[in-house]
């Protein structure tokens, strides 16, 4: 016999003898006869470390799984998983008062990327628009992508016309000629004095004032609305962004308007409101609207949309060029609802924001509290 054949039938020996030992061991009954009780410990024993995030840690796990749970959302299957490995929490789904139901975990995906959650175009300025990009480029040049000389003409001619209008109330013409060398000296040939800079600064006009009237009729901001559309649609085709994500924001302003508004807790607390969508990295103005009351929000939206929360419906107005693009907006806790939400999600598009309490229609394990030093969050999902 060779030596491999000797080592196999020792092993075998060996296997035999070891289950021949495991039938010999008496059978213990399945009941807890253990003769150690647990005591509780009330102090900390010396040379040994006890921190208060361990013990924040402990009660919140324990909180967690001390929460109310429906049995029918329990998982079916418990076999392609250990009791021991995952935590039952996670598996849990929760109900709102009206039974809109949430999940405690996020749903998880075993397969590729789909190609709709790919981004092909690249955030920055579009294909068409590169060429200004070299080593000559200045910033007028990045000025002009946006207002375009088509938009400075129309300043221009506007404002002759209310400079013309104005010229008799002055006894010189000196401050109201189109163009003039105010002074001999150089430093005068390259800017304006102060009160030619104070007369075109009045005289300032961006529409045609014989039909502004009847244009105010239908729209209040008719005096800039014209040339606030066109950079708006300049900002659309210049650049392309990442990270969309709906604002508010100020613009100061304290002159005379209908639609002015006061918000105190921004930096100029008097200006106008614009809503606008823009990228959350870099805050670049990709569309916006010009809030001129309670029924802006809803200009332009399905006749289904009228009726809901004006936040929902400012959001709405700001995604409508990116329906079915499957990219995600970001929020605060002012445009964030279960409605928005489900709106979206009918769009092709997805939603991140906080909730506020006022808005709920989750349960109420949900609202933070707070243990020790630590603070219990959940992350929801619809």
């Amino acid at each position: 016999m060779s030596q491999r054949d000797q080592n196999i039938s020792r092993w075998l020996e060996e296997c035999d003898s070891d289950s021949e030992d495991q039938r010999d061991v008496p059978e213990i009954p399945n009941e807890d006869c253990s003769d150690v009780e647990d005591v509780p410990v009330d102090h900390v024993i010396d040379g040994e470390c006890q921190s208060d995030s361990d013990i924040d840690v402990d009660e919140l796990n324990e909180d967690v799984n001390n929460l109310p749970v429906d049995d029918d959302d329990l998982p079916v299957d418990d076999a392609a998983s250990s009791d021991d490995d995952v935590p039952l929490a996670r598996y849990r789904n929760y109900f709102g008062k009206n039974r809109f139901r949430w999940s405690s975990q996020a749903p998880v995906s075993r397969s590729r990327t789909l190609q709709h959650n790919i981004v092909c175009q690249p955030p920055g300025l579009k294909r068409n628009f590169r060429y200004v990009l070299n080593r000559n480029t200045v910033p007028i040049d990045i000025w002009q992508l946006f207002f375009t000389d088509d938009m400075l003409e129309v300043i221009v001619k506007h404002t002759n016309e209310k400079i013309r209008k104005i010229r008799p109330n002055y006894r010189s013409d000196m401050y109201s000629r189109p163009r003039s060398q105010m002074a001999q000296e150089e430093i005068y040939r390259c800017t304006m004095s102060k009160n030619r800079f104070e007369t075109l600064l009045n005289c300032l006009r961006f529409d045609d004032a014989s039909t502004r009237d009847e244009r105010r009729s239908t729209d209040k901001a008719a005096p800039i609305s014209e040339l606030f559309d066109k950079l708006i649609q300049n900002c659309k085709e210049v650049c392309s962004i990442g990270s969309y994500t709906c604002i508010e924001m100020l613009v100061g302003f304290r002159g005379r308007c209908s639609f002015k508004m006061y918000m105190p807790k921004k930096p100029n607390k008097y200006g106008l409101k614009i809503m606008g969508l823009t990228d959350a990295k870099n805050g670049y103005l990709a569309d916006g609207y010009l809030y001129l009351g309670k029924d802006s929000d809803s200009q332009g939206l399905p006749v289904e949309y009228q009726r809901l929360n004006k936040p929902t419906q400012a959001v709405l107005r700001l995604i409508s060029s990116i329906e079915g693009t499957h990219r995600n907006v970001t929020v605060d806790n002012w445009f964030t609802s279960v409605e928005l939400m489900n709106i979206l999600k009918q769009k092709q598009l997805t939603l991140v924001g906080t909730l506020k309490k006022i808005k709920g229609k989750y349960p109420l394990n949900f609202c933070l509290a707070v243990i020790g030093k630590l603070a219990l969050r959940f992350w929801i999902h619809v």
